[in-house]
């Protein structure tokens, strides 16, 4: 599962001016993307993510075990 970022240029924190991220600064040669955990997109880890990656792909949350933990049920 991949989300994609592209259209999230800043984060949206009152008072704080936006500073550039890597995906910014490498926006013209390649995606840069993190792996991340349900947990780390509710926590103040989130601001990160958006400053930083273009694009998220769930961690462990959607291995095999979560989302299927026993044959044919």
């Amino acid at each position: 599962m991949q989300i994609n970022l592209m259209g999230q240029s800043s984060v949206d924190s009152p008072g704080v001016k936006h500073v550039k991220g890597l995906k910014d600064y490498y926006s013209d040669y390649f995606m840069i993307g993190a792996a991340v955990t349900p947990r780390s997109l509710i926590t103040d880890e989130k601001d990160l993510i958006l400053q930083h990656f273009i694009s998220i792909t769930a961690e462990n949350a959607m291995k095999m075990g979560p989302i299927h933990p026993r044959a044919n049920e």
